[in-house]
């Protein structure tokens, strides 16, 4: 695999597992392969166990949203279409853009001079009924300029 990628298997019971690849994407300077090798690095983690829900979350350090189809935050960006395109042949899901949020409550980034928010984490999963909310925690300062994204799931 590589270190922008690890996940953990989570047995939930003798028939259901859940599968957390935690990813750690280069950022928007980063050399094309870089980027092909990222991608590569997820199908590896993904298809490297027998698994029946898979979530990949955290900093892809894209921008997704077109302001159309899907609730998110911004303008797609070219490395935001190589993710769309990645779901769609994985048929993953993007579960942040299924849930309608002010735009205070979306953004996962800001830059250091505090003039740029960016919607850059996201919580994609192979089945998009297993989330029933993504929510930024917005109140809770970790300190970094990023923002802490939580799922939620009955």
């Amino acid at each position: 695999m590589s270190n922008r990628v690890v996940y953990v298997l989570l047995r939930l019971n003798q028939r259901y597992s859940l599968q957390v690849i935690q990813t750690y994407a280069p950022i928007n300077t980063s050399q094309n392969e870089d980027i092909e090798r990222f991608y590569e690095s997820l199908i590896e983690a993904r298809s490297s166990e027998k698994e029946h829900f898979t979530i990949m979350m955290r900093d892809f350090n894209v921008k997704i949203n077109t302001n159309i189809e899907v609730f998110g935050l911004g303008t797609r960006d070219n490395r935001g279409q190589i993710l769309m395109d990645f779901l769609g042949r994985e048929r993953i899901y993007c579960m942040n853009t299924f849930f309608q949020k002010k735009p205070q409550k979306k953004w996962t980034w800001i830059n250091l001079d505090v003039t740029i928010k960016n919607e850059i984490s996201y919580i994609l999963s192979s089945n998009k009924h297993i989330c029933t909310d993504v929510s930024v925690l917005y109140r809770f300062d970790t300190g970094s300029d990023h923002r802490l994204v939580i799922v939620f799931s009955d």
